[in-house]
């Protein structure tokens, strides 16, 4: 990361405020999964639509993208020393999370809309 002091600590709390959100949509969307196992498939994907569901669903995707890119970032930069590979994994990092979050949230948003 950068040298910046309050660089740190801003990412210790984004961390835990996206901890937070994951834990706080992540348990209802479970817990709505687990009670459609074994539903037919189109009748699952109706109940998708509403937008009670999809749209916390896509937040819970970004925030699971965010908090995963500062965890992978912190890893690296505490166990990563040679400078031009820090600067491909962190890349390698990022081309991820973003591919990651892009796709999942397209994949959201198609079974929520359409």
């Amino acid at each position: 990361m950068t040298n910046h002091k309050s660089e740190g600590t801003r990412h210790f709390i984004l961390q835990r405020i996206t901890a937070l959100l994951n834990i706080l949509i992540g348990v209802p969307i479970l817990f709505f999964f687990l009670a459609n196992i074994g539903e037919p498939y189109f009748q699952v994907k109706q109940l998708f639509r509403q937008l009670f569901l999809w749209l916390p669903l896509l937040f819970l995707m970004l925030s699971i993208s965010y908090h995963m890119w500062i965890g992978i970032n912190h890893i690296l930069d505490d166990y990563i020393d040679a400078p031009r590979l820090h600067i491909f994994l962190r890349f390698l990092n990022s081309s991820y999370v973003c591919i990651f979050a892009l796709l999942s949230c397209l994949v959201i948003i198609k079974l929520g809309i359409l």
